[in-house]
């Protein structure tokens, strides 16, 4: 059998085939042998299922320093999409304007190249995301705002204009610092 031959018998890889339980009929992809719910009773009971390259965009990344191999697609989107049949897929966000990239997006399968196998090798081929017509006009084109610092950046409040801070006033308006068993570290053991 040829290379090119066994990469196109690989049906998962190009028409989002999985499998359904006949115990519980929950669907697994990548299609496997048994379900990791009902285990021994699924043993002869999983069908195969195609999935109907229909989905939502879970969560979703921007990725700026690629993977060898993919330096000339960089800045491209990775997203975990959920299928409308359940299963959670990971892939690459295609042919789509990136305000329309967000969670809750929805996605449709597109059939694209993967990549090759060396300069004259082998061309993969296989399933990537793109983003609905409809939703990408419906998207917003302002840009995103900048994210809210949180944790050790805050600023200090300085007192009100006339108002004298005293040291004593400070050590009263910050919060105690409590350890694991609820005593004060500054001062020692009690």
């Amino acid at each position: 059998m040829s290379v090119p031959r066994f990469w196109r018998e690989i049906p998962e890889r190009y028409t989002l085939q999985a499998n359904r339980c006949g115990n519980c009929q929950s669907i697994h992809f990548p299609p496997r042998e048994v379900c990791p719910k009902c285990r021994r009773m699924s043993l002869g009971r999983m069908t195969v299922v195609k999935l109907s390259g229909r989905g939502r965009i879970l969560e979703c990344t921007r990725v700026h320093k690629a993977a060898p191999g993919y330096e000339m697609q960089v800045p491209y989107h990775v997203a975990l999409v959920q299928t409308a049949e359940g299963p959670v897929v990971t892939g690459q966000i295609v042919d789509s304007p990136t305000p329309s990239i967000q969670p809750g997006a929805e996605v449709h399968m597109a059939f694209r190249r993967l990549g090759t196998d060396g300069e004259r090798g082998v061309i993969y081929y296989g399933t990537k995301w793109q983003v609905t017509q409809d939703h990408a006009k419906a998207a917003p084109a302002a840009p995103p705002e900048a994210p809210k610092r949180r944790g050790l950046l805050r600023r200090k409040e300085t007192p009100a204009a006339g108002v004298k801070a005293t040291p004593k006033a400070e050590d009263e308006a910050k919060p105690k610092r409590r350890g694991l068993l609820g005593r004060n570290p500054s001062k020692g053991k009690s």
